[in-house]
């Protein structure tokens, strides 16, 4: 996985250990306050998206997860957001 290169959370991800460990656990001082409100979900037998409602401080922002299901395991996983608001409202 890659992030936008402003941002300020690691760059790359190789598997969801280095995503969780580089990115989401860090989320939180990134973002004070981060908070995602499923606003709702679309699904067929192997793709599932997920839009959402993202707000934090004085941002708000619409997200959409792409999560790709193969034999009953996640095997892709795509964020797609307004990359450089996230990259220029960064708190780290």
């Amino acid at each position: 996985m890659n992030v936008n290169e402003k941002h300020s959370l690691p760059k790359e991800y190789l598997g969801f250990e280095a995503f969780l460990e580089r990115n989401l656990s860090k989320l939180d001082a990134a973002y004070p306050g981060i908070k995602m409100d499923i606003e709702k979900v679309v699904s067929n037998s192997t793709d599932v998206i997920v839009f959402l409602k993202v707000t934090y401080a004085n941002v708000e922002a619409c997200s959409v997860h792409h999560f790709l299901v193969q034999d009953g395991l996640l095997v892709e996983f795509k964020i797609y957001d307004n990359s450089q608001l996230a990259a220029s409202t960064t708190q780290i």
